[in-house]
């Protein structure tokens, strides 16, 4: 996924917007496309060689659900930010660092913007780190592995582990 900026002069901006699947973006078990996604951009020419992208990426994700472990669909929509720096000055500019308190900092080289890497680390970055289904997920019986979204199960409710069972006699009877 790559867009020339050659035909770009020094301040002056274009508009793209782009649609891509999986398979532009390789094969990465943390970035699971439910289709289509769409990223509507603006790159600026800021000075010599240096270019400001800034835009919005809309995209169908499927992650599964850390309670009950069913995949579920979402749409996710990320605001994009990030300098492209020509290759050889990448070092220089950016220290070694690739990220700065208002953009992300990505090399470039023969006036072609590779967006994929970018979009790739956008979304991974994005997912949540515990996806729930629904706010009210019951989960899973952690006796008997039924999904208790979709049916209650026969499983005794006070189950105690027995290395715990001693603790019971300190607590109240009710």
């Amino acid at each position: 996924m790559k867009i020339s900026v050659s035909t770009i002069e020094s301040f002056e901006s274009r508009q793209y917007e782009l649609q891509f699947g999986l398979r532009e973006l390789g094969s990465d078990p943390g970035v699971k496309l439910d289709g289509a996604a769409r990223l509507n951009l603006e790159v600026a020419q800021m000075t010599e060689g240096h270019f400001m992208v800034r835009g919005v990426l809309r995209a169908p994700c499927r992650y599964e659900c850390s309670r009950c472990i069913e995949s579920f669909p979402a749409e996710v929509e990320i605001p994009i930010a990030a300098v492209f720096v020509p290759e050889g000055d990448f070092a220089q500019i950016t220290g070694g660092s690739t990220q700065d308190d208002d953009a992300a900092f990505w090399p470039y080289a023969q006036s072609q913007l590779d967006l994929g890497p970018m979009v790739h680390e956008y979304l991974a970055l994005s997912a949540p780190m515990q996806p729930l289904c629904s706010v009210g997920c019951r989960g899973l019986c952690p006796h008997c592995g039924a999904n208790l979204n979709e049916a209650t199960c026969s499983c005794a409710g006070d189950r105690v582990e027995p290395r715990l069972a001693p603790l019971r006699k300190l607590l109240p009877r009710r």
